[in-house]
């Protein structure tokens, strides 16, 4: 299992514990911020089946999901995953992650906030994990980059969007945390250019999918 050769080749860095929002259904994760490590064996298994040249991922935090990513990459022999982060700490814990299971070269790492973020090339792959306040801006704001055909994920992210949740403590906020969604992702959706489903996962995780001219259309 690809998780279990993560955990092992992290010489003890990495540690597989509950998934604490779980509620009894066997998750886990690595800890309370990355991805459930269920989440990541689908990253790394959706990365095999793509074959995709360019991957990006939002929000790198503790190397987790990109390292499912990258070693996805690494096992295909092809490609390069462009992740960003704005914290330096975070940077460099998950370079030293990715020191030990020596993916360094499958990882290009970028302090940058995913506003300031200008793409050179379009990716089939999209992982958008940041602070969930901006992820649907991510969406849009990246949209044109990403390939007909590839897909958009979204974590956290649960099957209501958020929309109409709030917060007692963060009244302010409409559909608390991720706000609302932006209207150009409902138009999307709504011609059919975006298809969005979800993984049952504890945290949350819906994918997009972008047509392509090619697909069947369905009457």
């Amino acid at each position: 299992m690809i998780t279990d050769y993560l955990v092992k080749a992290s010489n003890g860095l990495i540690k597989v514990v509950p998934e604490y929002r779980d509620e009894g259904l066997g998750y886990t994760a690595f800890n309370s911020g990355s991805v459930e490590c269920e989440v990541g064996e689908f990253l790394y298994g959706l990365v095999r089946v793509l074959k995709p040249r360019m991957v990006l991922e939002t929000g790198t935090y503790l190397g987790g999901s990109s390292s499912y990513i990258a070693q996805g990459l690494k096992d295909n022999n092809t490609g390069m995953l462009e992740t960003l982060e704005i914290e330096e700490q975070h940077i460099g814990s998950s370079k030293q992650l990715w020191h030990l299971l020596d993916l360094q070269k499958w990882i290009t790492s970028y302090k940058i906030s995913s506003s300031e973020f200008e793409p050179k090339c379009n990716y089939e792959l999209m992982f958008l994990d940041s602070e969930p306040p901006i992820r649907y801006g991510e969406l849009v704001r990246f949209y044109n980059n990403l390939t007909p055909g590839g897909f958009a994920i979204i974590h956290d992210c649960p099957r209501s969007f958020c929309q109409g949740n709030v917060n007692p403590d963060h009244p302010e906020i409409k559909s608390w945390p991720f706000g609302p969604l932006n209207p150009e992702i409902k138009q999307w959706v709504k011609d059919r250019e975006l298809i969005p489903f979800h993984l049952p996962s504890p945290r949350g995780c819906v994918i997009f999918y972008k047509s392509r001219a090619d697909d069947y259309k369905f009457l």
